[in-house]
């Protein structure tokens, strides 16, 4: 049977938008570094690559074609692209390196520190169990990446900081659920025990 165009784009859509967000994160960060800090064009690509999150998820469930690339790839192209927004604004915009103050600095270091955990975790967990993104875990993603956007658009703004401190939270609180959800899966399953099945 021969796949039509249309059914073909919509099964690649989603890897389509992720890949794009990918690509965006060394368009953004030369952006920033060009423009010395915070900027609308650099807003705005941020603001551009962030809304893909959404919509790459939403054409996979509404059209069922979930892909292992997609599993993989997604937590990773959001998690470069808002590293690399936070590394760039402690830079430009923290107390710690002189810049505007807007960050204290050390919010890269704990976003780095997070997400080393969790990707040791997640290496871990793959040869037992298949672990699902939570609700809280997409909000918390969520909350950050709507923060990052308004920090970049409006350089001179204090008020967008509380939805990526929260967000920033939010993340920390559902590793913790992680580890605790998880943890026993370490421990207990024998190296090389086959995957099993995710349960929603």
């Amino acid at each position: 049977m021969v796949e039509s165009p249309r059914s073909s784009l919509v099964r690649n859509l989603p890897n389509v938008l992720t890949t794009l967000r990918l690509v965006a994160v060394p368009v953004f960060a030369v952006l920033v570094i060009v423009d010395g800090g915070p900027s609308l064009r650099s807003g705005l690509v941020f603001f551009a690559a962030a809304f893909t999150d959404f919509f790459d998820g939403f054409f996979a469930r509404r059209f069922h074609v979930m892909s292992q690339y997609g599993k993989v790839i997604d937590p990773l192209a959001d998690r470069l692209l808002v590293n690399t927004a936070v590394l760039l604004l402690c830079w430009y915009d923290s107390r710690w390196f002189g810049g505007g103050g807007r960050l204290l600095g050390p919010e890269f270091i704990l976003v780095c520190a997070r997400d080393f955990s969790a990707m040791y975790g997640y290496s871990r967990l793959r040869e037992h169990t298949i672990p699902d993104v939570t609700r809280l875990g997409k909000w918390g993603m969520a909350l950050m990446m709507a923060g990052l956007t308004w920090l970049l658009l409006l350089p001179d703004a204090t008020w967008p900081l509380w939805p990526f401190e929260l967000g920033l939270a939010v993340s920390v609180v559902v590793l913790f659920q992680y580890i605790r959800r998880y943890g026993w899966v370490m421990s207990a399953a024998p190296p090389g025990a086959a995957p099993q099945p995710r349960v929603d």
